[in-house]
């Protein structure tokens, strides 16, 4: 309301001041503010110009300068703050497990394909072995097997030979056995038996203790002329794990007669006490040493009788 008051004194006064200055020389300022000639201007209460009344004239007033309205200090407006984003809380990110060496995880794996062999049962583990059934290091009766003597290359190239724990060998002998070797099916006929008394180099219980290799009891001792032929191995020193399955039997006898001819063991006889069969050079030896001794005895009785004949005669 002040502030109001203040604007239009101020408003008054250069209304009076404008018309002070805008009358004619000859004209008087009435005590209102206007201008005139007759006795309201320039009579009782005249301002300013050839006043009249008995009012002495009061000197002209120099108008004092209208002094500028002062705007109304302005309130300081507190600025109106800029909308500030929240920060935006951090996002824990998923942080992703430290990278491993993936765990091997066992597939199954399917069932290898069959060999054409018939009967089979299910497959088990084993432990695949190998052997050289010529070698008389590695073999205690080179060239002989469970029931037959006079093995050859030939033969063990057409008959890929397996050996089995004693223990096994009544029960399966003769029979196709068919072995995965890593994904490889081979099939081999069961003719010998690995017995622990024949174990080399002073060994107990190598066969045995290589049938249980890796959590089975199974031994398939097989002979390296079919571990090259079944499998492509050409060190026959191993043992590795495999899964087997016996199969149906074969006529041994048909074999052995094509490769053997005759020379079996005595029925019952074990492997264990035979002795390999003599080779025909062999034969060759005992004959000359019997014609040697045959001669040896007959020159001998014969000098003994002319000594005795050239006793007499001296008499």
């Amino acid at each position: 309301m002040a502030l109001a008051q203040i604007i239009f004194v101020l408003f008054v006064s250069s209304l009076l001041a404008l018309a002070d200055e805008s009358c004619e020389p000859n004209e008087c300022l009435s005590q209102w503010g206007y201008c005139g000639t007759t006795s309201a201007y320039c009579g009782e209460g005249c301002k300013g110009g050839p006043c009249t009344g008995s009012s002495p004239k009061p000197a002209p007033r120099t108008p004092s300068p209208t002094p500028k309205p002062v705007a109304p200090t302005p309130k300081p407006v507190a600025p109106t703050p800029k909308p500030v984003a929240p920060t935006p809380k951090p996002v824990s990110q998923p942080v992703p497990a430290p990278k491993s060496s993936p765990k091997p995880v066992s597939q199954p794996v399917a069932a290898p394909t069959s060999t054409g062999t018939s009967g089979c049962g299910d497959w088990k583990t084993g432990t695949m072995s190998g052997y050289d059934n010529l070698d008389g290091s590695d073999d205690m009766h080179p060239g002989c097997l469970a029931d037959y003597c006079g093995t050859t290359d030939g033969f063990l190239n057409a008959v890929p030979v397996v050996s089995i724990l004693a223990r096994d060998f009544p029960s399966y002998k003769y029979h196709f056995v068919e072995i995965n070797y890593k994904g490889k099916v081979g099939t081999v006929q069961v003719w010998d038996e690995c017995v622990n008394d024949d174990c080399p180099n002073g060994e107990k219980d190598c066969c045995t203790a290589n049938a249980r290799a890796f959590g089975g009891d199974f031994l398939l001792d097989v002979d390296r002329h079919g571990l090259k032929s079944q499998f492509g191995i050409s060190n026959y020193e191993i043992l590795e794990k495999v899964t087997f399955r016996i199969c149906n039997k074969f006529d041994e006898k048909s074999v052995a007669n094509k490769w053997f001819k005759g020379n079996q063991r005595v029925e019952g006889e074990s492997s264990e006490s035979s002795s390999p069969a003599v080779p025909v050079w062999g034969w060759a030896l005992i004959a000359v040493g019997i014609v040697c001794a045959v001669a040896l005895i007959i020159g001998a009785t014969i000098f003994v009788v002319k000594k005795r004949s050239g006793s007499d005669d001296t008499v």
